[in-house]
């Protein structure tokens, strides 16, 4: 046979670039998505109920505030976005308005007040009692406030 007429097997290439291209962004994607819900954890223990009521997954974004638990060296400390508030009155009260002008702007937002499972409810209650005084300074009296537990494991609690 002559050089010319040698039969070659055909191979079959696939181009790799697009699959690499959607590998990354798949993964720039979750690692954004992680980083927006580390925001409403704040690093606390919740505490953990055996019945309890589920949100809806058509619910607004709720308003929510986390309770750290108090360390050695400082208080509870309140923090609601990027905000961190103390236990002091004045600072409560700064909370009142921030929360009064978060529910002003969105009237259909739910609180959702998350508290470290090591805060006593003498550290829970101005909390609670802030939320309360914002949804009526906000003219919502029938806002929802709603304390956030983890679910109990099978045979823990």
């Amino acid at each position: 046979m002559s050089r010319l007429h040698r039969h070659q097997i055909p191979t079959l290439q696939t181009n790799l670039t697009p699959l690499i291209d959607l590998s990354f962004l798949l993964v720039i994607f979750f690692v954004l998505v992680a980083r927006v819900g580390e925001v409403n954890t704040a690093g606390i223990q919740l505490p953990s109920t055996v019945n309890g009521a589920s949100i809806p997954d058509e619910a607004p974004t709720p308003l929510v505030l986390n309770l750290m638990a108090p360390t050695a060296d400082t208080g509870a400390v309140i923090v609601l976005n990027d905000s961190r508030y103390s236990l002091t009155a004045a600072s409560i009260q700064s909370l009142t308005d921030e929360l009064t002008a978060a529910l002003a702007a969105r009237p259909m937002a739910e609180i959702n007040i998350r508290a470290d499972r090591r805060s006593t409810y003498g550290d829970v209650r101005p909390v609670i009692e802030a939320a309360v005084r914002a949804a009526e300074l906000a003219h919502l009296p029938a806002a929802r406030i709603r304390l956030v537990a983890t679910r109990a494991q099978a045979g823990s609690v």
